[in-house]
This record gives C-alpha cells, sequence and structure tokens, in this order.
C-alpha cells in the first residue's frame, strides 16, 4: 500500500529554483577557479565537441568557420597538445598545400601562422612535444613542396627548422 502524499502544488517551483541556485553557485564557483573558461569539468567536454565541429566545417571546405571553432575549442581547454597540433597541420598543412593554395605568397602566410600558433601553444599545451613534432612535419612538407615555397633560405632553411622542432619533440632544446 501506497500512502504517499501528493507534493504541493508550490514544491517543484521551489525545487527548480533551488537546483538552478545550486548549479549557478557552481557555475560561478568554476569561473572564479578557470577565468575565461567554461565550468571547469565541463571544458574538456565542450572543448571536444567544439574541435569535432571544426573538422567537420574543415572537410566541408569551411576554413574560416573551422578555425573559429579550433580557437574556442583551444580557449576552453588551452594545455590540451592534440589540439593544437591539429590547429598547426591545419595551417600548416592543409592551407599551405600547394594543391590547395596555388599563390606561393599565400602558402607561406598559412606556414607563418602554423608557426605563429605552435609558439602561442609553447607556454600552453602540456607536454609541448606534439605541437613541435606537428610543426617539424609541416615544415619538412612545405621544404619538399613543388613549387617550392618562398621562404627565407628556401627549402634549406624550411629543412633546418623542420630539424630544430623534431629535435625539441624529441627533448631536446629549440
Amino acid at each position: 500500500m501506497n500512502h504517499a502524499q501528493p507534493a504541493p502544488p508550490w514544491a517543484r517551483p521551489v525545487l527548480a529554483c533551488g537546483a538552478g541556485l545550486v548549479c549557478g553557485a557552481l557555475w560561478i564557483g568554476a569561473r572564479r577557479e578557470a577565468p575565461g573558461t567554461l565550468a571547469g569539468p565541463l571544458a574538456p567536454l565542450w572543448a571536444a565537441v567544439s574541435f569535432l565541429r571544426s573538422d567537420q566545417a574543415m572537410q566541408s571546405g569551411e576554413a574560416g568557420a573551422a578555425l573559429g571553432r579550433a580557437e574556442a575549442a583551444l580557449r576552453l581547454c588551452p594545455h590540451n597538445p592534440d589540439g593544437w597540433a591539429s590547429l598547426v597541420l591545419w595551417q600548416g598543412g592543409t592551407l599551405a598545400s600547394a594543391a590547395r593554395e596555388s599563390d606561393g605568397e599565400r602558402r607561406r602566410a598559412w606556414v607563418e601562422a602554423a608557426l605563429a600558433t605552435a609558439e602561442r601553444a609553447r607556454g600552453r599545451a602540456r607536454p609541448f612535444a606534439p605541437v613541435a613534432q606537428a610543426l617539424a612535419a609541416v615544415l619538412w612538407t612545405q621544404a619538399q613542396s613543388d613549387p617550392p615555397l618562398p621562404w627565407p633560405g628556401g627549402p634549406e632553411g624550411l629543412a633546418a627548422l623542420a630539424q630544430r622542432y623534431a629535435l625539441e619533440a624529441q627533448g631536446g632544446q629549440p
């Protein structure tokens, strides 16, 4: 026999408001602990979703949307080395490829953007080795590209820079 009485009509709104206040307090606390990010423990989840959406946009040829979503994901989870490495590979590999971009100066600008992204990741990505490895791969590929990328020092300059980052990826100093 169930002798439970129905809840009074005011109970559900009061419980909903109480749950909202608790969630809000937790969110505010998380924002104080990690300013600039979404509520602490949810940040990696949201970052992963942003990276999936970014990858879909890149596959669809929407480079601007893809890069914007990748940057948003990195703001949520700035210590993720795989996110930084993916962005470096997109910029210096996919967007700077001779098959996609015929203008050498534009290709060079994308490789420079990949270098800048890697340097931004240097103080954030933990560990930095996957980012350095991705950049080394980009630079090495560009050093062997046909037509050659207009770069100071030519293909030899790119190969030397690739070697520097490859050494750093293996634990050596830049």
